[in-house]
């Protein structure tokens, strides 16, 4: 049973790859609960056959540990602990620790403050932060999830601007790195987001990349903030390189961080200001059947109805896929999941598509 425990399961996705078992062997789900003990029992089956039964344990360090001698159908129990064992990855079971250089007070500090605003569909933050040690040489903070209870520790070395991570690969990392991924170059860039060690990096020359995104983005690549270009340059990097990884929503990081700067951008040129608001851009938008609508008491800020149909496409896009790869949804098929590099490349272009044309109609 050890080979079962204490296993780096991604929490969020759990349904989903469940979903998946079910779907590839034509099962049903019977039931999944979680008990007061935080124990998850899910049931499956189908007509002929006696179910199969699996306990969950939700510890709090963020690991997962599967019970699966339970029931009549141990076989089935078995192949199901076993999938999901099997969707772990690799890496997942090493914790990080490495360390960043070129980080500043100036920074880091607003990527702390920003910490509880990674909020799940009833606005409430995902994350706690605490503040271990704070005086003139470093600061130390843990930052949890309130729902998996993954942690890691982030410490920051003020004297000689060196930020040091470290913690399991889970949600909480994921997060992070997600808050903090604009402030870095190619090589910072290519090892939080790969967990690769520097001297073993293998990513594309920044001239193909470029070349790639001015072919992906010809109406607006020249008139991005240089800080986005090199940004978007980093991303792709690490993308065209071809890693091999169990799951690349991660890769995409670079992508939804530069559209979220740009329609922060656009939205303040008008008025509407989302770090600001409580709701963020929620403040300004909603989504209505999949499509983004800027709410009635806004439109008249902006005049044209090219940037309003841009800025409604950019936020839906950005909504669905951002909220899907961190939260996850009610029903297991909602969240998204990026396993396979081909599935993040098109979602990138997309993304590059909408940014185009942001910046297409802006400069008009």
């Amino acid at each position: 049973m050890s080979e079962f425990k204490a296993l780096p399961l991604r929490r969020e996705n759990i349904d989903s790859d469940i979903e998946t078992f079910l779907d590839e062997n034509t099962l049903q789900l019977r039931s999944a609960n979680t008990n007061e003990r935080n124990v998850k029992r899910i049931i499956i089956g189908r007509p002929g056959m006696d179910d199969a039964m699996l306990d969950l344990y939700l510890n709090n360090d963020g690991t997962t540990s599967i019970t699966h001698a339970l029931g009549k159908n141990k076989e089935l129990s078995l192949e199901l602990a076993s999938f999901l064992k099997n969707t772990v990855d690799p890496d997942g079971f090493e914790s990080v620790k490495y360390v960043i250089k070129g980080i500043t007070s100036d920074d880091i500090q607003p990527v702390f403050d920003s910490v509880p605003d990674i909020k799940d569909h009833e606005d409430k933050s995902e994350l706690n932060i605490v503040v271990n040690q704070d005086n003139d040489v470093r600061k130390i903070v843990n930052i949890s999830s309130v729902k998996h209870q993954d942690t890691i520790t982030v410490s920051h070395f003020k004297t000689s601007n060196k930020l040091m991570i470290q913690g399991k690969p889970l949600f909480s990392y994921r997060n992070f790195i997600y808050l903090i991924s604009h402030l870095l170059d190619l090589a910072g860039l290519e090892l939080v987001l790969s967990r690769t060690e520097e001297e073993q990096a293998s990513i594309v020359r920044k001239e193909i990349a470029e070349d790639y995104l001015k072919l992906q983005l010809p109406d607006s690549f020249d008139n991005l903030p240089k800080i986005t270009q090199s940004f978007l340059v980093s991303g792709c990097c690490v993308k065209l390189a071809s890693p091999k990884l169990p799951e690349y929503s991660m890769l995409l990081f670079p992508d939804f961080r530069s559209l979220e700067g740009i329609l922060k951008e656009i939205l303040s040129e008008h008025g509407m200001h989302p770090s600001q608001e409580e709701r963020g851009f929620g403040t300004f938008f909603y989504v209505e059947r999949g499509k983004g609508v800027l709410r009635r008491d806004f439109r008249s800020w902006i005049e044209c109805e090219n940037m309003i149909s841009a800025l409604e496409n950019a936020y839906a896009f950005f909504n669905k896929y951002r909220n899907s790869m961190f939260h996850m949804e009610e029903f297991a098929e909602a969240t998204t999941k990026v396993d396979t590099l081909d599935k993040a490349v098109a979602i990138s272009k997309d993304c590059y598509q909408l940014i185009n044309e942001l910046y297409k109609v802006k400069v008009e």
